[in-house]
């Protein structure tokens, strides 16, 4: 394992490997990225895999890219970069945020420049996208808050601080996203019922047909994703709460075995409360109940053949 500590609340890498599978020669640091040099074990190829986490600031991020660049041509051997460039390349790539065509530039000619190819990894595979698809959303709000998030103090008390702060920030997201796709649904609902209401009088053109059943559809998987969520919902509250009968059997059953219980008895006048010892007296008081009066007493013994004989029948 290697790593780069963080300043403050922000940045901190950490790269892992397998040391069966990837042997570590050389560890190269600096402020927003860690490159880890070695030879994959199984094959021996000479690789370098550089863990990147860039900056927010523009001019600091094209500062990156050229130490990049310069590491990159460094060393002659195959080479992997991954992280977050906090970059895209492409007009397309950005979604309800700000595209700066020059900081899209810079970042092009960095990978053109480190003779780099770049692996599809965006989308639905890697980002949560809404059903209606006109943004990407809650990756970005993660992250979006992330940054505007300060705090002062030790690290550990920042870090605990930071994961509080933004679980109730995400909770206010869900309420105005929940609201949003709520009246979405009520809007459609109404929508449908009345196409419904109109193919009743008259035959549906196509477009109408059309939307009705994308709209159908929507509400259709709508009422998948809420049946969903709400089992999950009563399954974590089943595991921590118990369902709405335990309580009632296990007070019930509580309450047998304390009206039940045997917490003492007199032995010769003496309170005996030990577990053991109230044991052994039931035992031995009821050994001499059930013990035969008779200590000895005939035993017989018939025998008979196959068949009977004249005397006996």
């Amino acid at each position: 394992m290697a790593a780069v500590d963080s300043i403050g609340r922000s940045g901190g890498l950490a790269s892992l490997w397998n040391p069966s599978v990837f042997s570590c020669s050389e560890v190269v640091r600096q402020r927003y990225f860690l490159c880890i040099c070695g030879n994959l074990i199984p094959s021996g190829i000479r690789l370098n895999i550089v863990n990147v986490y860039a900056p927010n600031d523009a001019s600091a991020r094209r500062g990156l890219w050229s130490d990049l660049t310069q590491l990159r041509n460094s060393r002659q051997s195959l080479w992997v970069f991954a992280g977050d460039f906090n970059d895209v390349r492409h007009l397309e790539e950005r979604r309800n945020l700000e595209y700066v065509a020059a900081n899209a530039d810079a970042f092009n000619d960095f990978i053109l420049s480190a003779a780099l190819q770049e692996f599809d990894m965006g989308g639905e595979k890697f980002t949560y996208i809404l059903d209606r698809g006109d943004k990407l959303s809650f990756v970005e709000f993660v992250l979006n808050k992330c940054n505007q998030f300060s705090f002062n103090g030790p690290g550990d008390l920042a870090l605990a601080t930071k994961l509080r702060w933004l679980k109730n920030r995400i909770k206010e997201w869900i309420v105005v996203e929940k609201q949003s796709l709520d009246g979405l649904y009520s809007m459609r609902k109404a929508k449908v019922d009345e196409l419904e209401s109109m193919a009743e009088v008259r035959d549906l053109c196509q477009d109408e047909l059309d939307l009705r059943m994308e709209y159908k559809q929507f509400l259709r998987e709508f009422d998948e994703h809420r049946q969903s969520d709400m089992r999950q919902k009563a399954r974590v509250r089943g595991a921590i709460d118990g369902d709405e009968n335990s309580g009632f059997f296990h007070a019930t059953v509580n309450a047998n075995l304390s009206s039940n219980r045997v917490n003492g008895i007199f032995i010769n006048d003496d309170w005996i409360t030990n577990p053991t010892s109230i044991k052994q007296h039931f035992f031995e008081y009821y050994s001499q109940l059930f013990t035969e009066p008779m200590q000895n007493c005939q035993t017989t013994v018939l025998l008979a053949g196959n068949s009977l004989t004249p005397e006996m029948e």
